[in-house]
């Protein structure tokens, strides 16, 4: 509601029409059933109509009524076509000219966009699944307003988050799990060989979680909580449980607390089974690790943890090899279990610069969380199935 207010009624159908498809998309991959496709049914319908009425008329219509109405069969079966098969999360995630096409489509028309809100979508992809280092360098969050936040990141187990990827973006039910981990794997080359964070050539599905939280060895959101561990702010009684187990959310700033609690788990797709039970073979084992060996480490998730949950499988440890680059930078991030090491392509480092001037931190330390006191949520930039994370403003006094 709040992205909608100060915009034309252009800008407030196209919002509408992103909140709609948005929501389609989570539930579904090939969507056939929606008020889209029924709306171009009913155009074809009404075009095979108009023939049908000037195929009767002897030439007593125009011939251009003729070709109009063959246009408008055409132009709703390639909408209809688009929008079920063409422009949606697995063809915009694994076919990089469709991904392509969808991004020149966003360009320059700002509709289906608002920055004050971080949400919709524009020539960067969905602004809603950018990093944060993405929303500084783009000039969507100032250096000064995000130092005068509280931030915050939700990340997941990465074997559970290839799963979910998996669910989201996979050709169909007839696609298995190990096919599609190979397949991704394979799909991921420039990310994987030169760090290419650009929409353009790699979908933000595809990102490890700290690609969303850090940059060059600075951890840029002051707090990161597990998914796993969520559940011990559903209820206000479990707040001192969590504490005493010493889990990710005991040491969160009050307003981010605040924020978390009673937070619903939506888009979250069904499975027939627990996440643990996809994992039926030793490559699609390392290649996930592999992709996401640095999650591991930052965020503290055990490799071995499908060893642990499936005794019957002889599976190896996945960190029998060291996945991770051997630049010095690298060994430096494992041993310390900070933040990332290499480059990023993708970006400048002018707004890491900024941001390290605004709040007085020294260049390789860690920020730290400069807010007291209640807040309320001002930007939710991420549902993603990546990472998210949450830009909640002081309130002024």
């Amino acid at each position: 509601i709040k992205s909608l207010e100060g915009r034309s009624l252009l800008g407030k159908i196209a919002m509408r029409i992103f909140f709609v498809r948005y929501e389609l998309l989570e539930t579904c991959n090939f969507p056939i059933r929606s008020k889209g496709n029924l709306l171009c049914v009913v155009g074809m319908a009404f075009g095979y109509y108009a023939l049908r009425i000037l195929s009767h008329s002897e030439g007593e219509m125009p011939s251009y009524y003729y070709y109009l109405a063959v246009l408008d069969i055409i132009f709703f079966a390639c909408l209809l076509l688009g929008l079920t098969f063409v422009f949606v999360a697995p063809t915009i995630a694994r076919i990089q000219i469709v991904r392509q096409a969808f991004l020149v489509c966003q360009q320059g028309h700002g509709l289906m966009e608002s920055i004050d809100w971080c949400i919709g979508t524009n020539i960067h992809g969905y602004i809603n699944h950018l990093t944060a280092h993405k929303v500084l360098d783009y000039g969507y969050v100032s250096p000064e307003t995000w130092n005068a936040v509280s931030t915050m990141a939700i990340v997941r187990n990465p074997y559970s988050r290839m799963v979910s990827i998996y669910m989201y973006n996979r050709w169909g039910s007839h696609e298995t799990f190990s096919d599609f981990v190979r397949r991704w794997y394979n799909m991921l080359r420039e990310y994987r060989e030169d760090g290419e964070l650009e929409e353009w050539y790699t979908t933000c599905h595809g990102f490890a979680q700290y690609e969303f939280t850090h940059f060059k060895g600075q951890q840029l959101v002051q707090a990161i909580v597990k998914q796993e561990e969520l559940k011990l702010l559903a209820e206000n009684e479990y707040v001192p449980l969590a504490i005493q187990q010493d889990s990710s959310v005991k040491h969160l700033p009050p307003a981010v607390k605040e924020a978390l609690l009673g937070m619903p788990h939506s888009n979250q797709r069904k499975r027939n089974q627990p996440w643990w039970m996809y994992y039926n073979d030793q490559t699609t084992m390392d290649l996930t690790y592999r992709l996401n060996a640095l999650d591991f480490t930052i965020f503290k998730y055990d490799p071995d943890e499908i060893l642990k949950k499936r005794p019957d499988f002889k599976l190896e440890s996945p960190t029998r090899f060291n996945y991770v680059k051997q630049s010095p930078q690298s060994l430096q991030l494992r041993n310390s279990l900070v933040c990332m090491s290499r480059d990023s392509k993708s970006t400048s480092s002018r707004f890491l610069r900024d941001v390290q001037d605004a709040s007085g931190v020294v260049k390789g330390s860690t920020p730290t969380p400069s807010l007291v006191g209640s807040s309320r949520i001002r930007r939710c930039t991420s549902r993603s199935l990546s990472t998210s994370f949450t830009i909640i403003r002081r309130r002024q006094s």
